[in-house]
């Protein structure tokens, strides 16, 4: 296995300070009509219904390897074909492109609240699925069940037990921009032990490798220190696609021997992981973004600092460069 790329230069900055927000966001479940079963691309999900012209996907899960894949509902009765003839629901723009269809991209336990088209409600749904237009395959459909409504579906739409629907978060609710080619979000998850965050950066013109992007809790509680400082490194790659490594800066040198600006798995003392999870990301237009989760609290004492939900005054390092050469062990 290949040594992990490492930043050319670690060109932190060392004056920034962040007022971190968190915020815990409770969602509407609704009536739960089940889970989204994976005829292909590794789709999976619960399926809800808010009210008469609203759906709420929670947790959902697809490959993005579907070009041209699109929300698609059939009346009641009808025949699900995957040659077509059911009636499109555009994704909002958060979660969709701008025809309404899904990105090309991984969705991982995603939340996604869908209105229905002006003019249709959930009534009209027998079942719903996601269904490839260039292809014509369907990656996944589920029967919505008459006995969720009042009068069996007939108008006026009600929903039996109807969730009083409140507006959903999106994917991230704090937003601060750290540098005119660099911006971070994050959100923390319902379970208030972890936390998302996505880091957004231009890609040079000029550059022929894969630019990074490092954010992360500075080294000191009462100032911004980049020794001892945790950091993760970011990027897109070419061939591996979004990357995001757990980094420990205990010098300000390349990494040799499992000292200086370490990936954490290259620590010396041999104890430390990588503790960031569900990576997604893409480049589009020369803009790079990677999305992923970590704990506010891991295993690793070591090289993992903990972040306190309870502290609203957090001190950050953050950095923008080049990824040059591979690390010495």
């Amino acid at each position: 296995m290949p040594d992990p790329l490492l930043p050319k230069a670690m060109s932190w900055m060392l004056d920034v300070f962040l007022f971190l927000s968190l915020v815990i966001t409770l969602e509407a479940e609704g009536v739960e009509i089940g889970t989204l079963p994976d005829e292909q691309h590794q789709i999976s999900g619960t399926l809800h219904v808010l009210d008469s012209t609203t759906l709420y996907i929670e947790d959902f899960n697809y490959d993005g390897g579907g070009p041209g894949a699109y929300l698609y509902y059939y009346a009641p009765g009808q025949t699900v074909s995957s040659s077509g003839g059911g009636v499109k629901i555009p994704l909002p723009s958060e979660f969709g492109q701008s025809d309404g269809s899904f990105k090309t991209s991984r969705y991982r336990d995603v939340d996604i609240t869908v209105t229905m088209p002006e003019g249709t409600d959930v009534c009209d749904i027998g079942t719903l699925t996601v269904w490839c237009q260039p292809f014509k395959a369907i990656f996944t459909r589920i029967e919505i069940p008459r006995s969720i409504f009042v009068n069996d579906g007939s108008d006026p739409c009600t929903v039996k037990n109807s969730a009083v629907v409140t507006p959903l978060p999106p994917e991230f609710d704090n937003c601060i921009t750290l540098h005119e080619t660099l911006q971070l979000s994050w959100r923390v998850h319902n379970d208030s032990s972890t936390v998302r965050f996505r880091l957004c950066g231009c890609q040079s013109i000029n550059s022929d490798n894969n630019q990074y992007m490092g954010f992360g809790l500075s080294g000191s509680t009462s100032a911004t220190l980049m020794f001892g400082a945790d950091p993760t490194i970011a990027w897109v790659d070419e061939t591996d696609g979004p990357q995001a490594v757990d980094y420990y800066l205990s010098a300000y040198t390349q990494c040799r021997a499992g000292s200086g600006a370490c990936p954490d798995e290259m620590d010396s003392s041999g104890s430390c992981t990588n503790d960031i999870s569900d990576i997604t990301g893409s480049i589009t237009n020369g803009l790079q973004c990677v999305s992923y989760t970590r704990q506010f609290s891991t295993s690793d004492s070591t090289c993992d600092i903990t972040i306190d939900p309870n502290n609203t005054n957090q001190y950050i390092v953050w950095g923008v460069g080049g990824l040059g050469e591979t690390a010495f062990k």
